[in-house]
């Protein structure tokens, strides 16, 4: 039952809205969704729970990320976001510029996937299987936007 969720999930949440978007696309879609979750992030308290949901949604686009440069050559590594979040005695200051950092990386990596065509574009997601490289980039800008709705 819970693979059977999962693929639903996975269908309906990442691949299908991917297949109707370009690289271009996301690159507008984080780009935007970007500055959201920044304002979101400005407008938030400067408290541990806050710090705590900051971090993951940093430590996921990094894994992110780093799952995306596996089709460029980078190796493959099964590994879990949380070694990709940023250190727990990070200040709110840090950690808005972690996030900026990071985002401009899957940015670029957007950018990167619209000029190349690598040898493959999927990579093994640790739950919900084998995905593209538009699938990810979902992925990842509806994992932030949804995470920052938790920032207050």
């Amino acid at each position: 039952m819970r693979n059977l969720i999962l693929k639903l999930v996975s269908y309906f949440f990442f691949i299908r809205p991917a297949k109707q978007r370009s690289y271009g696309d996301y690159e507008k879609l984080l780009t935007e969704s970007g500055t959201t979750i920044e304002q979101r992030a400005n407008q938030a308290a400067d408290l541990p729970e806050n710090r705590q949901q900051l971090r993951h949604i940093v430590g996921i686009e990094r894994w992110g990320a780093q799952r995306l440069k596996v089709c460029f050559g980078e190796p493959f590594s099964r590994d879990e976001y949380d070694v990709y979040a940023p250190a727990e005695d990070r200040s709110w200051p840090q950690l808005l510029a972690d996030f900026k950092a990071t985002r401009q990386e899957t940015i670029a990596l957007a950018k990167r996937f619209a000029l190349e065509q690598p040898a493959s574009d999927v990579v093994e997601h640790n739950d919900f299987g084998a995905w593209n490289a538009r699938t990810w980039l979902q992925y990842l800008y509806s994992h932030g936007l949804n995470e920052a709705k938790r920032l207050r």
